[in-house]
């Protein structure tokens, strides 16, 4: 049978071929584990990756996106400026204008009046004719000058809204 140094013997080689394979079954554990680490950051690394380049993409295009609306929005400051300068410029045409009308016509009533003073020794009926008639005149004159205005105003109000 077995002696007790041919045990001891047996018993060493036995535990050093335990501590062999056990370090072996570790260093492979340890290398699945590490493979196995790797491959999840490789992959973790890939997703958050294409997410990224999608996120930059609709960053930078959003960016694209709000410095043309600044652009835009420059421009149509620049327009409204340009448009109320105008508009101001017609205002102070027509409000000139109106008061050439409205001197001319003051002008007018007052000759019309020296006139008619001037006419009274005319008979009745024909000094009666003509001031219906300069009533008449006056009127027509009156309602043009207010016509011709208020299509002047409807035109610039055009211009301004288009």
């Amino acid at each position: 049978m077995f002696n007790a140094g041919d045990l001891k013997k047996v018993l060493r080689s036995k535990r050093k071929q335990f501590v062999t394979e056990t370090n072996a079954a570790l260093r492979a554990i340890h290398q699945k584990i590490g493979n196995a680490v790797k491959k999840q950051q490789e992959q973790r690394l890939k997703f958050y990756h294409g997410y990224y380049e999608q996120f930059l993409t609709l960053f930078w295009e959003w960016n694209r996106d709000v410095q043309k609306t600044k652009k835009e929005e420059e421009k149509l400051i620049i327009l409204f400026h340009k448009q109320r300068d105008l508009f101001q410029k017609a205002r102070t045409v027509q409000g000139q204008r109106l008061r050439k009308i409205k001197n001319l016509y003051d002008q007018f009533l007052k000759d019309v009046q020296s006139f008619e003073e001037n006419q009274s020794c005319l008979a009745t009926n024909e000094g009666k004719e003509f001031r219906q008639e300069m009533a008449k005149l006056r009127r027509k004159i009156v309602a043009d000058v207010q016509r011709q205005e208020l299509a002047n105003i409807r035109k610039s109000l055009q211009c301004l809204l288009l």
